[in-house]
């Protein structure tokens, strides 16, 4: 993220998002420009029925007027709610695909890309950063395309009466929708960004408070965190009333703008009449549409100071979205089919993260066949859960270093891949629902009584008893609810539901008894019998199971065999098994 579109390229891509939307856009220019001339036509027309009424005419002379006068007052009215109504429309129809693109792109970058990019930040983009950029449509776009039909019709109409009232007209509209925006960004594009770096910063914190609010609380922290926040909200709070500030500042010179042009017309109109250039019934007439005529520029102001916090998160959002995304689809994709047996080898694979020098991995062999239970053995941060990561194209892998089925790994597409692998990751995520709603991410379809034997089959019963409504019982937020336990439990009734094709498990007995241990495993051996089976762990226990254990540490694989081979080959598997039986006694 650290190269920034520049301003142009975010003007363009957002007015690139109008395009599927230009005929309702276009259409709620034409009527936000028929409610502005209707305005200022209503304003010109009732002053020269009055101005022409006081001459005292034959009622002939002004039915035009009378009826110009009821028109243009009803139709101004209808032209105005029609606008916002599909103003609105494109708006939120434009904010909506914003959304949906941001997700998409997320849900790619996911997680390789995301490293070092917290849930806070990502929150606030989604929302707050988007909200903003309504801004872009409804308050600078449309109205300065309205503003420009504007300034040339009413620029037309008074010219008719005098090129130099044209001309001052045309000088105070430039003035007051062009040179005044200008101003009021200058002056308020460091406070916008200001703005939008602080929401940010707040969204982040409080994302994080709130997650950690409990431990917060019991070390004692929670009097400091409320003092920082107080701090963050009190800077946030300044910034918007500088921007208050420089909006008031804006609509006092607009003011000026706007009345000092209609005593220039004013007079010159006076002149006009005492020469005989012009009428005395439209001295009022061209005042009043000079003045109304301001109506159409007055939002680009208010625009022109959000401008600069609206750049800041346009900036935000096209820059992530513009981020390659770590997994590369081939043109034609291998594919996994239902029937296929899945046959996983790893040859050679060496792996380093961006930014580091000691690689994740390094000359890694292995080979999973249908039937075969491999266990991967190793101490935290040896590079256990990097494999996993890799062979479900989280991360990419080296060309040539990952074969499924006898086709390199890249050829095939994420999204099939994961199709048809159950995983039960080593960080168990549970969202805010019901504990069906979580298990049915394993099989969307599945009946209230295979989910009832599933949480049967993996000691949930316990669960199902506590929650209120059992499998309808809330869960908590991201399954607070649940003990680390449990968690790890619903993510192997999740593989169980899927029954893939492969199964890969990481830590998947971590928090559980050695009874619990042992019947979970032998569940999941019955449920992928005749499928490969990778199992990465760091405990030893159930492991007499498994046919091949790789012993893994530090990215090398220094030991491989029988799990009965390990135990008397007097490397490191044999000495855990000893220190394990050592701590029993």
């Amino acid at each position: 993220m650290e190269n920034l579109p520049g301003k142009m390229r975010v003007l363009f891509l957002l007015l690139k998002g109008l395009r599927p939307f230009w005929k309702e856009a276009l259409l709620s220019v034409l009527l936000g420009t028929a409610a502005v001339a209707s305005g200022i036509g209503l304003m010109g027309t009732s002053a020269y029925l009055i101005s022409a009424a006081a001459l005292r005419p034959g009622i002939e002379t002004l039915q035009v007027a009378i009826v110009g006068v009821r028109f243009l007052g009803l139709s101004r009215g209808v032209w105005r709610y029609l606008e916002r109504l599909v103003t609105h429309s494109v708006n939120f129809r434009l904010l909506t695909e914003l959304r949906i693109r941001y997700y998409s792109a997320l849900e790619k970058l996911a997680p390789a890309r995301l490293v070092g990019t917290s849930g806070g930040e990502l929150l606030n983009q989604a929302i707050a950063d988007v909200e903003v950029l309504e801004n872009f449509y409804v308050r600078l776009i449309a109205p300065a395309v309205i503003a420009g039909l504007v300034t040339m019709g009413v620029v037309w109409f008074t010219g008719t009466f005098s090129p130099w009232i044209g001309l001052i007209i045309t000088g105070g509209l430039i003035l007051a929708g062009v040179g005044l925006p200008a101003l009021l960004y200058l002056s308020g594009r460091s406070v916008g960004e200001s703005i939008a770096s602080m929401r940010e910063t707040i969204s982040r914190r409080l994302v994080e408070t709130i997650q950690g609010l409990g431990e917060w609380i019991t070390y004692g922290k929670h009097e400091e965190l409320k003092l920082e926040l107080f701090s963050q909200f009190h800077t946030y709070d300044r910034g918007q009333e500088k921007r208050a500030s420089i909006l008031a500042t804006g609509s006092a010179l607009s003011l000026l703008i706007q009345y000092g042009t209609a005593w220039l017309v004013l007079g010159l109109g006076i002149d006009h009449v005492r020469s005989g250039q012009m009428g005395g019934v439209f001295i009022a007439v061209i005042y009043l549409v000079a003045l109304t005529a301001f109506e159409a520029i007055q939002p680009l102001q208010q625009g022109a100071a959000f401008l600069g916090e609206a750049w800041a998160s346009a900036r935000r959002l096209f820059s992530l979205m513009a981020e390659k995304t770590e997994a590369r689809v081939p043109g034609v994709p291998a594919a996994i089919s239902a029937d296929s047996d899945c046959r996983l080898k790893v040859s050679g694979l060496t792996f380093t993260y961006p930014g580091e020098f000691t690689p994740a991995l390094d000359g890694a062999n292995l080979e999973v066949i249908p039937g075969k239970c491999l266990a991967i053995l190793g101490p935290n941060g040896s590079g256990k859960s990097t494999l996993v990561q890799l062979i479900l194209r989280l991360w990419e892998p080296p060309r040539g270093t990952i074969w499924l089925n006898g086709r390199d790994l890249l050829d095939y597409s994420p999204e099939n891949i994961r199709q048809y692998v159950a995983v039960i990751p080593q960080r168990v995520t549970l969202f805010s629902g019901s504990l069906a709603e979580n298990l049915r991410l394993g099989k969307a379809d599945a009946s209230d009584r295979e989910l009832e034997k599933v949480a049967l089959e993996t000691g949930l019963e316990d669960l199902l008893r506590r929650l209120p409504g059992g499998l309808q019982g809330w869960v908590g937020a991201q399954g607070d609810q649940l003990s680390e336990g449990e968690r790890r439990r619903v993510a192997v009734a999740r593989a169980l539901l899927k029954a893939g094709m492969m199964l890969i498990m990481d830590e998947p007995t971590s928090n559980l008894d050695i009874d619990s241990v042992r019947a979970i495993i032998q569940n999941l051996l019955k449920v992928y019998s005749g499928k490969p089976i990778l199992w990465i762990t760091h405990e030893l226990d159930g492991l007499e199971v498994v046919d091949e254990i790789l012993v893994l540490r530090e990215g090398r694989i220094i030991e491989r065999g029988s799990p009965a081979h390990l135990a008397s080959a007097g490397g490191w598997y044999q000495q855990a098994v000893l220190l394990r039986k050592q701590a029993l006694l």
